[in-house]
């Protein structure tokens, strides 16, 4: 089943990863890493900012009590942004800025490969605060779309 991406606004991505921290890569790019934890698989949608009910709460699972940053699950560059990933059963999606132009990215959430990736319409990008960018929205995701 595919996923078709509908611009309603401009989109971007923030280098988050989950459940760990990016760290810088030599291409100025970020890293995602993601290790599960003991309670991985129980949250499996993670359809929007702050999670299912905007609370950045879950009640199915707690955050992993020891994370082993030197054996990640997977890997994988991203573009710089400010957006938070949110997650769907099979995908990790992101948005974020190449070379000025938005983004929207899919990954697989077991693999960390990228499965597609769409571009927004180019438009001359507004200025930024200096504490953002304008890789900052989040998008939504729900059973056959994403929303950006």
């Amino acid at each position: 089943m595919g996923c078709r991406v509908q611009v309603l606004s401009m989109l971007v991505l923030m280098n988050l990863g989950y459940p760990s921290s990016p760290a810088e890569n030599t291409a100025g790019k970020k890293l995602v890493k993601a290790k599960p934890s003991a309670n991985s698989g129980r949250v499996d949608v993670w359809n929007q900012f702050r999670g299912p009910n905007g609370s950045g709460v879950t009640v199915a699972s707690q955050p992993p009590v020891k994370i082993d940053s030197d054996k990640p699950t997977w890997k994988t560059a991203v573009p710089i942004g400010h957006s938070s990933p949110v997650l769907s059963n099979d995908h990790i999606f992101l948005t974020g800025l190449e070379e000025s132009r938005l983004v929207t990215l899919a990954y697989e959430k077991a693999t960390g490969k990228l499965a597609w990736r769409r571009e927004a319409p180019e438009v001359v990008l507004e200025k930024a605060h200096k504490a953002s960018s304008q890789a900052a929205p989040t998008p939504v995701v729900d059973k056959d779309h994403i929303y950006v």
